[in-house]
């Protein structure tokens, strides 16, 4: 099957990859990323199935059932220095996701 499209390069980014490894306490990962550039500092990344939880010597330690849905967002600050934050609803209980599913369609989820 001939792709519609021309890939014509691939490269690692040792920046933003070190950027979304597992923090001490809170997002330990998640799948299906898609960034937004939202202006020349700040780029907006939603993600799919996050695990929330804490990250203990190198050992993921996930404290609650994945959630469907979280963000970050980066902001540029200086050459390579970067600010990173990451969002879900109830941050202080247990996470739900960032985009909650409709009261009428509960097995709906909102994925990017």
């Amino acid at each position: 099957m001939k792709l519609p499209f021309e890939i014509k390069s691939i490269k690692y980014d040792n920046v933003y990859d070190n950027l979304f490894i597992p923090q001490n306490k809170g997002w330990q990962g998640g799948d299906v990323a898609h960034s937004i550039e939202l202006n020349d500092k700040r780029i907006l990344w939603l993600f799919g199935d996050t695990f929330i939880g804490n990250n203990d010597y190198g050992q993921r330690k996930v404290l609650f059932p994945h959630i469907n849905n979280s963000l970050a967002i980066t902001r540029k600050i200086t050459g390579s220095n970067i600010d990173l934050k990451f969002y879900w609803k109830n941050k202080d209980g247990p996470p739900s996701s960032f985009f909650p599913s409709l009261n009428k369609t509960p097995d709906i989820y909102y994925w990017p």
